[in-house]
């Protein structure tokens, strides 16, 4: 049973579903359903050699937040849980928890919804980033990720989303309980697996 669990995981799914917990069941109506149940965006991301992402192991995770302090303050210099780029959910009810954070998604919705080509995939890191100058906060790609991985910064007047500290992702760096890794991009599938991952109902 585990095996066939982790075998039809998919985790922007399985994000969109705690969002919908966390919200009511209000997550679903913030985008379409063919953008949060598309038939491509689930796909793993692509598997360079070299390229990183994080991978959350909700087992591990103490609720401490330390995450989030460490990405606002590497970012913005402020420790506001509510200016970081990772997100800790937790079901009230359950006490389940998840992260929500940016997957770096070979189909990448937010990049595709981008108007003026604000937000462009970094080829040697398979980084998906959001050049500010061009970024005329409309929030469409906050609307297109199924992951609502992206959030707006009013001072800026831009969006922002992980960028992985270019390359040192601080809330892994800071994460004691080993619950936010760094791993090879080609390993993702794999890891997910790994961590049992939830069936598809």
């Amino acid at each position: 049973m585990a095996g066939a669990a982790a075998a039809s995981f998919d985790p922007q799914l399985h994000c969109a579903r705690l969002l919908g917990q966390v919200m009511g069941g209000q997550a679903g109506a913030l985008v379409p359903a063919k953008l949060l149940f598309p038939s491509s965006a689930s796909t793993p991301p692509m598997s360079n050699d070299g390229q990183k992402v994080l991978i959350f192991d909700a087992s591990r995770c103490t609720g401490c937040h330390y995450c989030e302090i460490a990405c606002s303050y590497f970012h913005l210099k402020e420790m506001d849980l509510s200016k970081s780029n990772i997100r800790v959910l937790q079901v009230p009810e359950t006490g389940e928890r998840d992260v929500v954070h940016c997957l770096q998604c070979d189909n990448a919705l937010c990049l595709e919804a981008c108007p003026t080509g604000a937000i462009y995939r970094e080829e040697s890191s398979g980084i998906v980033r959001i050049n500010p100058m061009k970024c005329i906060g409309c929030r469409s790609c906050i609307a297109a990720c199924p992951l609502g991985a992206l959030w707006f910064h009013e001072p800026e007047g831009c969006v922002r989303k992980c960028d992985l500290c270019d390359g040192d992702p601080r809330c892994a760096r800071y994460c004691s309980p080993g619950a936010i890794r760094v791993i090879d991009r080609k390993d993702y599938r794999a890891e997910i697996e790994k961590l049992g991952g939830v069936e598809n109902e």
